[in-house]
């Protein structure tokens, strides 16, 4: 009966060997799934800071509404538009120049043919 006694808890130390070496593995996996969770959390908290970065420098709709107000600038598109239409109106008179001119060369032409043809 000993013997069996022996045997049993001989088994018994086998089977909780055998159990504190699956533990020992369980804690191991366990620890490197914490440590994976705990990289993910911080590259989280990062992804997070980096957004609110972006979300405080970025430009918005309204803000660009604002620099239309800004007088400065309408008063260089006011300055620039004047001297867009007075470029327009120089142009138009050159035009008309050079068609008078045009016609001009074209008239003194049709003379000096009708001299030579007189001579």
């Amino acid at each position: 009966m000993e013997k069996l006694m022996v045997q049993i808890l001989d088994k018994i130390q086998d089977l909780q060997s055998n159990m504190n070496s699956r533990f020992d593995l369980l804690e191991t996996r366990i620890s490197k799934i914490e440590m994976r969770v705990s990289h993910l959390e911080a590259e989280q908290q990062v992804m997070k800071e980096e957004i609110s970065t972006i979300k405080q420098t970025m430009v918005t709709k309204e803000d660009i509404a604002d620099v239309a107000d800004i007088p400065h600038i309408n008063m260089a598109v006011m300055e620039i538009s004047e001297a867009v239409k007075r470029m327009e109106e120089t142009q138009e008179k050159h035009e008309r120049t050079l068609d008078l001119l045009s016609r001009r060369s074209i008239d003194q032409e049709a003379d000096i043919a009708k001299l030579r043809q007189i001579i």
